[in-house]
């Protein structure tokens, strides 16, 4: 018995330290170190794992230690960092930079990740964790001045975070709580699964990304499953709940989005665009292109924010629950979407003021200008519209569906309702006319209206 209990010592200290499976597989690592966008570590021919640690990461995006370049981000002090190396003209191109905590930017007035110069061109994935007290101050306006967590993005995925807490004062012209600018060229950009929450204050404003540009016939700025809780103030142009500003060759698609929040947009010296979803569409006019289609689609959108939008004398004002206004030769299609909150537009007339039509609200889009063709189809507005100018007289014009279309433009609504069995909305314009709860239609002006249905104390009627 002793001699027994003697080998089995020595069989102990023999192996100490070495590694078995339970199969009796003996681990031996590699000296190499593998890794993946967030980790490392050395790895045995049968996939085990030793030495597992996350990484770090210089100024340049790489890991000292095992020489991936990506990024990890933990802390403000990493965003910092990542910001500073993309704005010193590292574009992270085709790079992942993950996100693996919850960051508080309190006490930091943030200056945007990415430049008109230095674009971030990789993929910001933040692992559905929270980026809180965003806070920008910035009184200082120029025409490229950019504000919000990243200011230009290029072919890029920015996608899975919260931002709360966003308190935005600027007099930045470019304003997104998320994304100042989203560039598509000769790619493809991707805007998914953010919630947003806070307040802001700016010129050119909007609660996710402001402005999106495409340039070929081919590329593609898609936003999706966004939500907005910003309550936005304006006083320039525009102002909306998910995007601000599309100006493209190629393909805007927006889908699974809402916004929550109440908007304004008091506009003293310019034409007003409001909206809960997306705002003044346009061909991009820095490309020399007669290429089509150029293609905007809004899908399965929510509006549930008040929007009330003013403008002087002279000046367009748009409203829309969902798209202020098509313009510029594209196609667009609006589909399964829905507007909950009450649209207000008015114009400060003088009785010099031309007899013009200025004041366009729609309950899904504001109005048809200069475009190909819009469809909207399977849409309900249930909110109450106004649309006034001061002098009476005047002309101002408020849709259920469609605020105006203007002659020799083409528009197809159906299957879209106004109201439901126990919503009643009112329709209040200066326009001298008994049936708007369809749309406002100039002469000369094509609307294919298929049941385009609106109710009245629970009773059902047919557009006509």
């Amino acid at each position: 018995m002793k001699k027994l209990k003697v080998l089995l010592v020595l069989l102990l200290v023999a192996f100490a330290g070495v590694t078995f499976a339970a199969c009796g597989h003996k681990h031996e690592y590699s000296a190499e170190w593998s890794y993946d966008s967030t980790q490392h570590w050395h790895e045995c021919d049968c996939g085990e794992k030793a030495d597992l640690a996350y990484h770090t990461f210089d100024a340049s995006g790489k890991c000292p230690t095992c020489e991936n370049e990506g990024y990890f981000v933990s802390s403000k002090a990493d965003l910092v960092a990542f910001r500073n190396a993309v704005n010193e003209g590292n574009t992270f191109a085709q790079k992942e930079i993950t996100l693996i905590e919850d960051i508080d930017l309190a006490g930091e007035n943030w200056a945007p990740i990415g430049t008109a110069e230095n674009p971030f061109m990789g993929t910001f994935n933040g692992g559905n964790f929270t980026i809180a007290n965003l806070t920008i101050e910035n009184e200082t306006a120029t025409a490229e001045n950019m504000s919000g967590l990243f200011g230009c993005v290029k072919n890029a995925t920015i996608k899975n975070f919260k931002l709360t807490g966003v308190d935005i004062d600027t007099a930045c012209q470019i304003t997104g709580a998320v994304v100042a600018r989203v560039i598509a060229q000769e790619g493809n950009a991707l805007v998914e699964g953010i919630t947003t929450a806070g307040t802001l204050v700016g010129q050119r404003v909007s609660g996710v990304v402001f402005e999106a540009i495409g340039w070929e016939t081919t590329d593609k700025v898609e936003i999706k499953n966004c939500t907005n809780n910003i309550t936005i103030t304006g006083a320039d142009q525009r102002a909306t709940g998910i995007v601000g500003t599309v100006k493209t060759y190629g393909i805007l698609n927006v889908e699974d989005c809402t916004n929550k929040a109440d908007i304004t947009l008091i506009s003293s010296t310019s034409e007003a665009h409001a909206a809960g979803i997306a705002g003044y569409v346009m061909r991009n006019n820095d490309v020399s292109s007669t290429a089509y289609p150029q293609m905007v689609t809004i899908d399965n959108c929510v509006n549930e924010g008040d929007i009330y939008a003013e403008t002087p004398a002279l000046k367009q004002n748009n409203v829309g629950g969902i798209l202020t206004s098509a313009h510029e030769g594209l196609v667009y299609v609006v589909s399964n979407c829905t507007n909950k909150g009450d649209l207000v537009g008015k114009i400060t007339c003088t009785d010099s003021t031309n007899s013009g039509l200025h004041s366009k609200i729609g309950g899904i889009v504001g109005s048809l200008s200069n475009a190909s063709s819009l469809t909207v189809s399977d849409c309900t507005n249930l909110g109450d519209i106004s649309s006034t100018c001061n002098i009476p007289s005047k002309k101002a014009a408020a849709g259920g569906i469609v605020g105006y279309v203007t002659k020799n433009r083409e528009v197809v609504i159906e299957d879209c309702q106004v109201g439901n069995a126990t919503t009643n909305v009112t329709l209040q314009s200066n326009t001298d006319s008994t049936d708007y709860f369809c749309a406002v239609v100039e002469s000369g002006a094509t609307v294919t209206k298929t049941d385009c249905v609106y109710y009245v104390d629970g009773t059902l009627n047919q557009a006509e």
